[in-house]
């Protein structure tokens, strides 16, 4: 397909932004845009993962001009927002998902239920791995950073049911991350029934979230993660320490290691 020319999109995108007040105008020139930059060209067996839902494979740097078209005007325009990621969640195509993610992390959280409840509607209707990651990425934005006990009491809530416990972990993470959030010990309260003991089906997520807490609180991990082997050893949960001691300084994680044996 032909080179995209910054500017021109960049004025385009500025077009559409134009008509974020009206969701439903605004599909419609999206629609026109997603047929005008499409890459027709794509083949699937050029992907490194399939998508599981239908995409136009639109070059990223529209995607991020659009993007930045909308942030720029919708930031003094808060009431537009979730009307908006609304109207392009009920598309079903990637780049439409994925620029309602984005717009989501924009959402006022006062009161966080309305933006809380679309992350989590969203999240468990997800088909695709790119759009869970962009909510979780960036739809949690806000949320972690003005409402973090009520994002804190969702993912808690999640970790509970057996069918969402993966997630919850996941959505931990950006918590966890957030600059200002203190609350370690409430995260660990919610994750101690999951390592005592841990189920293999959750490896991928248990690891991940006890790396990021890992890096974020080494010196108060070190005890708590002590005192969980202690409580309830046993090989899977000496798999999920082995792939975090490298995060720790090398003593410490030399005798968390002889714990192990």
């Amino acid at each position: 397909m032909p080179a995209v020319r910054w500017e021109a999109i960049r004025q385009e995108a500025q077009a559409l932004a134009a008509r974020s007040g009206d969701p439903e105008a605004f599909a419609a020139a999206w629609e026109d845009l997603l047929n005008r930059h499409a890459d027709r060209t794509f083949r699937p067996g050029q992907a490194v993962s399939p998508v599981r839902m239908p995409t136009y494979h639109l070059p990223p740097s529209v995607l991020t001009a659009v993007w930045q078209g909308l942030r720029g005007h919708l930031e003094s325009r808060p009431a537009l927002v979730l009307p908006l990621a609304d109207r392009l969640w009920a598309r079903p195509d990637l780049e439409s998902r994925l620029l309602a993610a984005r717009l989501l992390g924009l959402a006022p959280t006062d009161p966080p239920e309305p933006p809380l409840e679309r992350l989590w509607a969203w999240l468990q209707a997800s088909p695709a791995p790119e759009v869970t990651d962009a909510l979780l990425q960036f739809g949690t934005i806000r949320l972690v950073t003005e409402a973090p006990q009520a994002y804190l009491d969702a993912a808690a809530q999640a970790l509970t049911e057996p069918d969402r416990a993966a997630l919850g972990l996941r959505a931990l993470i950006p918590l966890v991350q957030a600059p200002k959030f203190e609350n370690l010990p409430r995260v660990l309260k919610h994750l101690t029934p999951l390592l005592t003991p841990p189920e293999a089906d959750l490896r991928p997520e248990l690891v991940a979230l006890l790396r990021a807490l890992v890096i974020r609180w080494p010196e108060e991990m070190l005890p708590y993660l002590r005192s969980v082997w202690h409580t309830s050893p046993s090989p899977l949960l000496a798999w999920l320490i082995r792939r975090v001691l490298p995060l720790f300084p090398p003593e410490q994680a030399a005798n968390l290691q002889a714990l192990l044996r």
